[in-house]
């Protein structure tokens, strides 16, 4: 078992730095690298995060069980022997607790299997990428993959599956990180903090180690709904069980949460004791988890669809996509759920502008000249005359309702 534990840690140290210089140093040339890697570097990531804590996992188990067979061994050599019944039923056990340890080596094995080949599958569609021949699926792959990563991100868990399936697109998403946590989102958002508990004590050493509080805020959060539904008895006790370990680093959190105690059936005005007594920390507490889950397995904070529409957008921003009155009905950034996305981005760098009509959504160039009108708005000449035919030679300028002959208009020459 220790010539295996030194092996498998060293041969996850080898993958840890590969997958690190794939995702890390700057990307080469395009036959060396794609530029797509920086952005999918989570696609290698988050597999061997998870490989990472099995091992970690399985390395636990099998010493605590090695540790149990060592001590049966030992008691079945070193104590004086009994009657053969008494000799069979140790040796009965000592088989069984070898058996049991076997079971809990395959399991291990079979999941860190599936771990390694689900990497090895992420590195085959990376590099097919680079295979011109096959751009068109490995896009469409790219796109299915994207859908389905933002799905899970808004709970859409069954649906995500079914499409991943469909796909056969399994090995490239992230499922079973997302399915393992939708039983803990589920139950915060039932205002039940067992489950994401139970998470953080499975991966408290990993969690220490960021010095993530999340821990801490769940079981504040127990103790302020025992606060809350007025049972201060088993507050007290509660505080007294769990907040000792954080007393390091949470002390003036702690103390707090002991004063709103004390404060509870006074309706305290405080702002911060009626934050955490407010309802709506589940729903924050749910978001905490969540953020954690991505920082734990090297996921993005956004999902990879926010991230890319944006990346586009921001390249397509402009002054006018700010201002409401100004909004071109062909421009995405100016559609409202676009503009959501585009809202904290920066204004784009145009070294050369375009003239787009507003009513037609056109390119205004030589071939459809801007037209501008009396009162100073412009718009396309194809658009103008449009209006003047079904207008008896009339247009109407769309912003103020004014109404001119389409002879009063004047070309516009851009140089």
């Amino acid at each position: 078992f220790r010539a295996t534990q030194k092996t498998l840690e060293k041969e996850i140290a080898q993958v840890v730095s590969a997958v690190n210089d794939i995702t890390s140093k700057p990307v080469g040339t395009k036959d060396d690298n794609m530029d797509e890697v920086e952005l999918e570097a989570y696609l290698l990531k988050a597999p061997y995060e998870s490989l990472n804590r099995s091992f970690r996992a399985t390395q636990k188990t099998l010493e605590k069980e090695i540790a149990q067979v060592v001590s049966a061994v030992n008691d079945i050599t070193s104590k004086p022997v009994g009657t053969k019944d008494e000799a069979n039923n140790g040796l009965d056990k000592l088989v069984g607790k070898l058996q049991g340890l076997k079971r809990k080596m395959e399991d291990a094995r079979r999941e860190e299997e599936e771990q390694v080949r689900k990497l090895q599958s992420r590195l085959v569609h990376i590099k097919r990428g680079q295979d011109p021949s096959v751009m068109r699926q490995w896009t469409s792959d790219r796109v299915s993959r994207i859908l389905v990563d933002y799905m899970l991100r808004e709970g859409m868990y069954d649906a995500a599956a079914a499409l991943a399936s469909t796909l056969d697109i399994k090995d490239l998403v992230d499922l079973d990180i997302f399915l393992s946590a939708r039983k803990v989102i589920a139950g915060l958002m039932n205002r039940d903090a067992a489950p994401a508990i139970q998470w953080c004590v499975d991966n408290r050493s990993r969690l220490s180690k960021v010095k993530n509080s999340l821990e801490f805020l769940l079981r504040k959060q127990e103790y302020v709904e025992l606060v809350r539904s007025e049972r201060l008895d088993r507050a007290i006790t509660y505080a007294r069980k769990y907040f000792p370990g954080f007393a390091d680093t949470h002390m003036r959190d702690i103390q707090e949460a002991m004063a709103l105690a004390a404060f509870a059936k006074m309706q305290p005005s405080y702002e911060r004791y009626q934050i955490a007594l407010s309802p709506d920390r589940w729903s924050v507490l749910a978001g905490t988890f969540q953020d954690t889950l991505y920082a734990l397995y090297s996921l993005p904070s956004q999902s990879i669809l926010s991230i890319t529409l944006q990346s586009g957008l921001s390249a397509l921003k402009t002054n006018q996509c700010v201002d409401p009155a100004t909004h071109v009905s062909s421009c995405p950034v100016c559609e409202p759920h676009m503009g959501a996305l585009a809202r904290r981005l920066p204004v784009a760098l145009h070294s050369h502008s375009s003239l787009v009509c507003r009513i037609t959504g056109a390119l205004m160039d030589e071939d459809n000249p801007p037209m501008v009108m009396p009162n100073g708005y412009v718009y396309s000449k194809n658009a103008m005359l449009d209006m003047a035919g079904r207008n008896g030679g009339r247009v109407t300028c769309p912003q103020t309702k004014t109404v001119y002959r389409y002879d009063e208009l004047k070309k516009a020459f851009i140089s």
